[in-house]
Formats: structure tokens, C-alpha cells, sequence
């Protein structure tokens, strides 16, 4: 559903703000429960510049 829900925030021109926490809730959920880090960084490249780059590093730490 996270892809629905981009499309729709993009489609009814939400703030890029909102869109970048729906990246970054569908990336946290890449990580965690699919264990697919490389998809996951295809999400958090989206929140670039809304999401302090600490949280990505932090959570890539945790997952080794």
C-alpha cells in the first residue's frame, strides 16, 4: 500500500514533507520486516533533505 499512497501524495500535490515520511515509513518496513536493505535505500534517497541522514546511518547500523 506504500506505493498507493505515494502515488496518491504526489498525484494531490501533498507537501514533500508527507511524502518523504511515507518514503520513510515504507523504507523503515523494507528493513525491518523484508530485510531488503538495497530497496530500502531506494526509499530514504526519496526523504533526502527532510530526514536527518543520521536516522538512515543509525538504522543501517542496527540491521548488521
Amino acid at each position: 500500500m506504500f506505493s498507493e499512497a505515494q502515488s496518491i501524495a504526489i498525484s494531490a500535490k501533498f507537501p514533500r514533507e508527507i511524502y518523504a515520511e511515507i518514503c520513510k515509513e515504507h523504507a523503515d518496513q523494507l528493513l525491518n520486516v523484508k530485510k531488503d536493505p538495497d530497496l530500502a535505500l531506494e526509499q530514504y534517497l526519496e526523504t533526502i533533505g527532510y530526514l536527518n541522514p543520521s536516522y538512515v546511518i543509525q538504522r543501517y547500523i542496527e540491521v548488521q
